[in-house]
């Protein structure tokens, strides 16, 4: 007799930053978190988006405990086989892949930090159990929480800052990925078929991030040093279905930077 799928969604991580603005605008059967997570036990469902523990809890604060990060990995990895969905959206952070990646690059094997680690072992426990995976690997979120983004937080309260420089490298590029555009990138990529996205944005320096925000604080900053580094300029082989012409990012550095002033300085419009 032929089993019967359900009709049921479930968000994984529905109390965090993604999940609140996410199920606001969404219907999900079950709304899951640590505090009711065996509830998903047993139970098929049509589609579930999962959140990575960095994406769900601030990559700042998963790197501030690791070793809690890793027992926490561990054990939504054991359980995973308790979770029976039909399309799984594995929202995660792009940190298990190289920082000039696109959706064709392997990604990293190994490494040794711990925290990246994590990020590995969780994302190749994903796409081993589930069939249907659509894997986002976000670059770096775009709130101005310290767990989330310190840099961000620093410069939206720079008469905070203590004397002395700050601690970040001033050409370290970053592709500041704003929360509220998660579910509306993702219902794009899911009739696609796709397996993965890296929902690129135009990189900004540093220096130009403190320029725009806390031009105040650029005395502040270190001059640069060959050890500093990179940061991403990660680009999407599918930016085309967002943007045209293709040039592997999901808006224009203009717009992008019309964006954060919005959601972060409106008074700069």
């Amino acid at each position: 007799m032929r089993s019967v799928m359900s009709h049921d969604t479930a968000f994984f991580g529905a109390s965090t930053i993604f999940g609140k603005y996410w199920t606001r605008h969404r219907y999900f059967d079950y709304l899951i978190d640590r505090e009711n997570f065996r509830l998903s036990f047993g139970k098929s469902f049509r589609m579930m988006v999962y959140l990575d523990n960095a994406v769900a809890n601030g990559p700042a604060a998963v790197r501030g405990d690791v070793e809690a990060d890793t027992k926490t990995t561990n054990y939504l990895i054991n359980h995973l086989g308790d979770i029976k969905p039909e399309l799984t959206v594995f929202v995660t952070t792009a940190d298990m892949l190289p920082h000039d990646a696109d959706e064709n690059s392997p990604i990293i094997e190994s490494s040794e930090d711990a925290y990246v680690q994590n990020r590995i072992n969780m994302y190749k426990a994903v796409n081993r159990q589930f069939g249907r995976v659509l894997n986002v690997h976000l670059t770096e979120i775009a709130n101005p929480l310290p767990e989330f983004n310190p840099l961000l937080h620093t410069l939206l309260n720079p008469d905070t800052v203590k004397k002395g420089k700050l601690p970040f490298a001033p050409l370290e590029r970053h592709q500041l990925y704003l929360p509220q555009r998660i579910m509306g990138d993702v219902e794009r990529c899911i009739p696609l078929g796709i397996p993965s996205i890296i929902p690129a944005m135009p990189e900004l320096t540093t220096m130009e991030l403190v320029e725009l925000f806390a031009p105040k604080l650029l005395d502040k900053l270190p001059a640069p040093s060959p050890e500093d580094p990179i940061g991403s300029c990660r680009k999407s082989i599918h930016s085309f279905q967002w943007l045209d012409p293709k040039d592997g990012y999901l808006l224009t550095r203009e717009d992008q930077i019309e964006l954060l002033k919005f959601y972060f300085m409106p008074e700069l419009l």
